[in-house]
C-alpha cells in the first residue's frame, strides 16, 4: 500500500461544514486511540480520511467503518485494503441492529454538532465507546447540578454511563482544518441499570425548562407528553417538591420525577408525543 500522507489527503478534500468535518492527521494519537480497543470487534464512527482506521485494522479483531460522506467513502474504498475491514456509506444513526449487532465497542473522532446525539444513542444502545470530542461538550456532559452548564445531556449521561477522560487537552493541530478549541478523548462505559427511552424523553422535556420550578416545567411539558391538566396536577402533588428547580436537582431526583410521570401515564393517559429536544 502507498505511503499515506494525511496532510496532503486532507487538503485534497474540501471539508463539509454541515458534517462538521475536521480530519485527524496526527498518526501517534491515532495509534494511541486504536490501542484502547485491541483485539475487539469495533465500529468506527466517521472514519474520514482513514487515519484511525489504518491503526484499528492493525489492532482490532474486526472493523466496521461507517462514513456518511460519499466522497470520503469512495476514497477509503480505493486506498484501504484490509481483510478485517468493512466500509459502509451510510448515516450511522440510520443503521439498524442487523448491521450493528455483534460489535462491542464504538470509536471515533466525533464532530461537535452531533456529539450530543451520539451520547444519547449510546445511552440506549448500551455499548462501550471511546470517542474524541470537543472539550466544551464534555464540560456539559460532566456538569454537576446547580452549575451553568448542567443540562439534559448531563443528567442522561450521569444516569446511563460512567465517563472517564483518557487524554485531556488534545491540541487543534492534530486535525485539519484546525478547530478553534481543544478536544478530549474519553471512555464511555454503560451502567448496569438502563434508563429507558421514555425516561430520556421526559427528562429532556423537563430540562428544557430547567430554570423554572419543577411544577411549572412539568406543566409546560404536559402537552408534548400527552398528559392532561388533571393528571399533571396529580404528578406535581405526588413529587412533593413543586418549588424546586430542575437545574438544582440531582440526576436521581429527575429520574424519580420521570418515573412518577410514567406511573400516571400507565394509568390510562395517552402515550407522549414525539418531541426531539436534543
Amino acid at each position: 500500500m502507498l505511503q499515506f500522507d494525511p496532510v496532503s489527503a486532507a487538503r485534497s478534500f474540501k471539508p463539509r461544514r454541515d458534517y462538521g468535518q475536521n480530519f485527524l492527521i496526527e498518526d501517534r494519537f491515532a495509534d494511541y486511540e486504536a490501542s484502547c480497543i485491541s483485539g475487539k470487534k469495533v465500529m468506527e464512527f466517521g472514519p474520514g480520511l482513514g487515519m484511525l482506521t489504518r491503526h484499528l485494522c492493525d489492532k482490532a479483531d474486526t472493523v466496521l467503518a461507517i462514513e456518511k460522506d460519499k466522497r470520503l467513502y469512495e476514497a477509503l474504498i480505493a486506498s484501504l485494503d484490509f481483510k478485517n475491514l468493512e466500509i459502509i456509506n451510510s448515516d450511522f444513526f440510520s443503521l439498524g441492529p442487523e448491521v450493528t449487532d455483534g460489535y462491542g465497542v464504538l470509536i471515533g473522532n466525533v464532530p461537535y454538532n452531533i456529539s450530543g446525539k451520539l451520547v444519547l444513542w449510546l445511552a440506549s444502545s448500551r455499548i462501550e465507546a471511546f470517542i474524541c470530542v470537543q472539550k466544551e461538550f464534555i464540560d456539559h456532559v460532566l456538569a454537576r447540578s446547580g452549575t451553568r452548564k448542567y443540562s439534559r445531556i448531563s443528567v442522561i449521561s450521569a444516569l446511563s454511563s460512567d465517563i472517564t477522560i483518557l487524554r485531556d487537552r488534545i491540541p487543534p493541530s492534530y486535525f485539519f482544518p484546525k478547530p478553534k478549541v481543544e478536544s478530549v478523548f474519553v471512555r464511555i462505559t454503560p451502567k448496569k441499570t438502563k434508563i429507558g427511552d421514555l425516561e430520556v424523553r421526559i427528562i429532556s422535556s423537563i430540562m428544557s425548562y430547567k430554570k423554572k420550578t419543577i411544577a411549572n416545567a412539568l406543566r409546560d411539558s404536559a402537552t408534548a407528553l400527552g398528559i392532561g391538566k388533571g393528571d399533571m396536577a396529580q404528578i406535581i402533588g405526588e413529587i412533593g417538591i413543586p418549588e424546586k428547580r430542575p437545574f438544582m436537582m440531582e440526576p436521581g431526583e429527575l429520574l424519580g420525577v420521570a418515573e412518577a410521570v410514567i406511573g400516571v401515564m400507565a394509568g390510562g393517559t395517552k402515550k407522549p408525543k414525539e418531541k426531539h429536544t436534543y
